[in-house]
């Protein structure tokens, strides 16, 4: 899914009403500060700089157990303005304690 306005305002229209999505934030972690170093290289190598080359975000539908119709889309936004925005209105705290020190994806499931 492309970064652009039109795209963008599909979601933005899901996010309206709480019960109608899930937002996740995706941060590295690890056993010890190696296995996390290890892993903000590889968020950032593997999905972040990808998706932002792109100006894209990951989407995916996913059906309910049985059926081939999509119940869920998944979106997954790099670091950009709208997942700023969101993460700012919705966890203000949380985004300034992770925007310096660690890359993350913003991750939204919403039903369709």
């Amino acid at each position: 899914m492309r970064l652009e306005a039109s795209q963008l305002e599909g979601v933005a229209r899901r996010m309206m009403v709480e019960s109608d999505y899930c937002l996740l934030l995706a941060l590295p972690c690890g056993r010890d500060q190696e296995d996390v170093v290890n892993q903000t290289e590889s968020l950032k190598a593997a999905f972040i700089s990808y998706l932002q080359a792109k100006q894209a975000a990951g989407i995916i539908n996913v059906p309910n157990p049985g059926s081939n119709q999509p119940a869920y889309v998944l979106q997954i936004f790099p670091p950009c303005e709208f997942s700023e925005s969101h993460l700012s209105r919705l966890a203000p705290d949380l985004l300034a304690s992770i925007s310096n020190i660690s890359p993350h994806l913003m991750i939204v499931i919403a039903s369709v």
